[in-house]
Protein backbone atom coordinates (compact mmCIF):
# COMPACT_ATOMS: atom_id res chain seq x y z
CA UNK A 1 0.00 0.00 0.00
CA UNK A 2 1.02 3.31 -1.09
CA UNK A 3 2.49 5.87 1.38
CA UNK A 4 0.53 9.41 1.03
CA UNK A 5 2.83 12.98 1.91
CA UNK A 6 1.06 15.57 3.27
CA UNK A 7 3.92 18.97 3.15
CA UNK A 8 3.87 20.20 6.71
CA UNK A 9 3.05 23.71 5.55
CA UNK A 10 -0.12 21.87 4.43
CA UNK A 11 -1.08 20.29 7.37
CA UNK A 12 -0.20 23.79 9.39
CA UNK A 13 -2.81 25.76 7.16
CA UNK A 14 -5.16 23.32 7.93
CA UNK A 15 -4.85 22.93 11.41
CA UNK A 16 -4.64 27.48 11.44
CA UNK A 17 -7.94 27.54 10.06
CA UNK A 18 -9.89 24.32 12.23
CA UNK A 19 -8.39 25.90 15.22
CA UNK A 20 -9.82 29.16 14.28
CA UNK A 21 -13.66 27.37 13.22
CA UNK A 22 -13.72 25.72 16.15
CA UNK A 23 -13.05 28.77 18.45
CA UNK A 24 -15.48 30.35 16.22
CA UNK A 25 -18.47 27.83 16.67
CA UNK A 26 -17.57 24.65 16.79
CA UNK A 27 -18.11 24.18 13.03
CA UNK A 28 -15.56 22.46 10.59
CA UNK A 29 -13.40 23.12 7.59
CA UNK A 30 -13.30 21.18 4.12
CA UNK A 31 -12.02 20.78 1.32
CA UNK A 32 -10.58 18.59 -1.37
CA UNK A 33 -7.45 16.49 -1.73
CA UNK A 34 -5.32 17.18 -4.99
CA UNK A 35 -2.31 15.58 -5.67
CA UNK A 36 0.26 15.44 -9.20
CA UNK A 37 2.13 12.24 -9.69
CA UNK A 38 3.92 11.48 -6.73
CA UNK A 39 1.62 11.43 -4.08
CA UNK A 40 1.82 14.80 -2.90
CA UNK A 41 -1.10 15.80 -0.94
CA UNK A 42 -2.87 19.90 -1.40
CA UNK A 43 -5.24 21.19 0.44
CA UNK A 44 -8.06 22.71 -1.65
CA UNK A 45 -10.56 24.55 1.12
CA UNK A 46 -14.04 25.48 -0.25
CA UNK A 47 -17.07 26.66 2.08
CA UNK A 48 -18.64 24.37 4.27
CA UNK A 49 -22.37 24.65 3.28
CA UNK A 50 -23.10 22.83 6.93
CA UNK A 51 -25.66 24.78 9.20
CA UNK A 52 -25.19 22.86 12.22
CA UNK A 53 -21.79 22.43 14.49
CA UNK A 54 -19.79 19.86 13.87
CA UNK A 55 -20.46 18.79 10.66
CA UNK A 56 -19.97 19.88 7.03
CA UNK A 57 -21.04 19.79 3.58
CA UNK A 58 -19.83 20.12 0.12
CA UNK A 59 -21.53 21.31 -2.64
CA UNK A 60 -21.42 19.34 -5.72
CA UNK A 61 -20.88 22.59 -8.26
CA UNK A 62 -17.69 23.63 -6.61
CA UNK A 63 -16.51 20.44 -6.43
CA UNK A 64 -17.00 19.93 -10.31
CA UNK A 65 -15.28 23.30 -10.56
CA UNK A 66 -12.11 22.19 -8.32
CA UNK A 67 -11.57 18.95 -10.59
CA UNK A 68 -11.82 21.37 -13.81
CA UNK A 69 -9.43 23.45 -12.23
CA UNK A 70 -6.86 20.62 -11.08
CA UNK A 71 -7.45 18.83 -14.40
CA UNK A 72 -6.28 22.22 -16.09
CA UNK A 73 -2.82 22.34 -14.06
CA UNK A 74 -1.98 18.55 -14.71
CA UNK A 75 -3.23 17.34 -11.13
CA UNK A 76 -5.99 14.95 -10.03
CA UNK A 77 -9.00 15.26 -7.24
CA UNK A 78 -8.53 12.11 -4.74
CA UNK A 79 -10.31 12.87 -2.03
CA UNK A 80 -11.78 15.76 0.27
CA UNK A 81 -10.45 16.49 4.19
CA UNK A 82 -12.60 17.76 6.85
CA UNK A 83 -11.52 18.41 10.71
CA UNK A 84 -13.29 17.16 13.70
CA UNK A 85 -13.16 19.96 15.98
CA UNK A 86 -14.17 18.10 19.35
CA UNK A 87 -13.09 14.27 18.05
CA UNK A 88 -10.59 12.18 17.02
CA UNK A 89 -9.39 11.73 13.18
CA UNK A 90 -11.81 8.45 12.59
CA UNK A 91 -14.63 8.54 10.22
CA UNK A 92 -17.57 8.84 12.00
CA UNK A 93 -20.95 6.86 10.79
CA UNK A 94 -22.09 9.97 9.08
CA UNK A 95 -18.42 10.29 7.07
CA UNK A 96 -18.44 6.55 5.80
CA UNK A 97 -22.02 6.86 4.43
CA UNK A 98 -21.63 9.75 2.38
CA UNK A 99 -18.51 8.77 1.37
CA UNK A 100 -17.34 8.52 -2.67
CA UNK A 101 -16.09 5.40 -2.57
CA UNK A 102 -12.56 4.77 -3.14
CA UNK A 103 -11.71 8.61 -2.66
CA UNK A 104 -9.33 9.54 0.18
CA UNK A 105 -10.47 10.98 3.21
CA UNK A 106 -8.32 12.94 5.43
CA UNK A 107 -10.13 13.53 9.03
CA UNK A 108 -8.09 16.50 10.75
CA UNK A 109 -8.61 16.15 15.04
CA UNK A 110 -8.05 19.83 15.80
CA UNK A 111 -7.72 19.32 19.88
CA UNK A 112 -5.12 16.17 18.91
CA UNK A 113 -3.62 18.10 16.34
CA UNK A 114 -3.23 14.62 14.47
CA UNK A 115 -4.41 14.09 11.07
CA UNK A 116 -5.54 10.56 9.53
CA UNK A 117 -5.92 9.02 6.06
CA UNK A 118 -9.01 6.65 4.94
CA UNK A 119 -10.29 5.22 2.14
CA UNK A 120 -14.15 3.73 2.04
CA UNK A 121 -14.53 0.74 -0.48
CA UNK A 122 -17.38 -1.61 -0.83
CA UNK A 123 -16.75 -5.40 0.02
CA UNK A 124 -19.47 -7.96 -0.15
CA UNK A 125 -21.99 -5.02 -0.67
CA UNK A 126 -21.38 -3.52 2.59
CA UNK A 127 -18.57 -0.31 2.97
CA UNK A 128 -16.04 -0.83 4.81
CA UNK A 129 -13.08 1.39 5.54
CA UNK A 130 -8.75 1.09 5.56
CA UNK A 131 -6.80 3.29 7.16
CA UNK A 132 -4.08 3.97 4.66
CA UNK A 133 -0.62 5.37 5.46
CA UNK A 134 0.35 9.05 5.49
CA UNK A 135 3.17 10.87 6.31
CA UNK A 136 3.39 14.65 6.84
CA UNK A 137 7.15 15.51 5.28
Amino acid sequence: MKTWLLPHRELRRLHRRAYRAQQRDHSEVAGLLVSGARQHLALTFLPNHARRPGSFALRSEEIVRERRKAKARGKRVVGLFHSHPLSGPTLGRGDRRGATLNWLQLVYDVCGREARLWRVYRRLRRRRVASIPLQVV
